[in-house]
């Protein structure tokens, strides 16, 4: 049986007094993709957030590897193997792509092994070698997401944490970025993906989870999901399996 990387258990979080998670029991299995979807504001950046800390949790748990990281600090978190991409503000700017990518890397106290990281990610990414001088800031909306996934790998998490990666990219580089999520996981990284295009994101996922009003509508197969027609029309805007 795999191990499940992250769960949690019944867990309530918000913001301040604002609840939005109402008692969420959501896993990923090892080398796995699971696809969070559901309208907007049902709760699913809400809940990676409570994953890493940054969102409070009310009440539940939410575990690492069977150990309880429950409003753990996001600096630890990272630490322990789990990486994260916002949906924006995830580049340095005025760094240039060499520079972000050692930021990912900051954990890492050994040159060597840093230089060995950056070439075991740029192989993955090969579009960035070209631009290792050039600003970040100067790169389309789409070079900086594989940037920001590029930096995230650097620390060589066990799991990573997508929030909406596609969001106000070009069909292009959608494609390409789900292309690239797929390929980070056939390297042995675990991916949680938040994804506002419904149906691409679960096609690449292996299980998926519908969020509604912050709680789990329907959990399973991610094809079943994306073929059941009731689920579709309802929640995420699909016409038709």
């Amino acid at each position: 049986m795999p191990e499940k990387v992250i769960e949690t258990i019944n867990l309530v979080a918000g913001y301040g007094k604002m609840v939005i998670l109402h008692g969420i029991d959501f896993y990923v299995y090892e080398k796995e993709i699971v696809t969070i979807v559901g309208p907007n504001g049902s709760g699913k950046s809400t809940l990676l957030k409570a994953i890493l800390g940054i969102a409070k949790v009310i009440s539940g748990k939410v575990l690492y590897k069977g150990k309880d990281i429950t409003n753990e600090r996001l600096d630890r978190i990272s630490r322990m193997g789990i990486g994260y991409v916002p949906q924006t503000n995830n580049v340095f700017t005025n760094l240039t792509v060499k520079e972000n990518l050692e930021m990912g890397a900051y954990i890492i106290k050994d040159k060597n092994e840093v230089k060995k990281r950056m070439e075991e990610v740029l192989e993955i990414f090969p579009d960035l070698r070209v631009r290792l001088n050039q600003l970040a800031g100067s790169l389309s909306g789409g070079e900086r997401q594989m940037l920001a996934m590029a930096r995230a790998l650097m620390a060589k998490p066990s799991v990573m944490l997508l929030d909406e990666p596609t969001a106000a990219l070009s069909p292009k580089y959608v494609d390409l970025v789900l292309n690239k999520i797929k390929e980070i996981r056939d390297s042995g990284v675990t991916i949680i993906l938040v994804e506002q295009n419904a149906r691409k994101g679960l096609e690449i996922g292996d299980r998926g989870y519908v969020l509604v009003t912050g709680k789990v509508a329907y959990t399973g197969p991610a094809r079943e999901i994306l073929e059941h027609p009731e689920i579709g029309k309802l929640y995420l805007g699909l016409k038709e399996a």
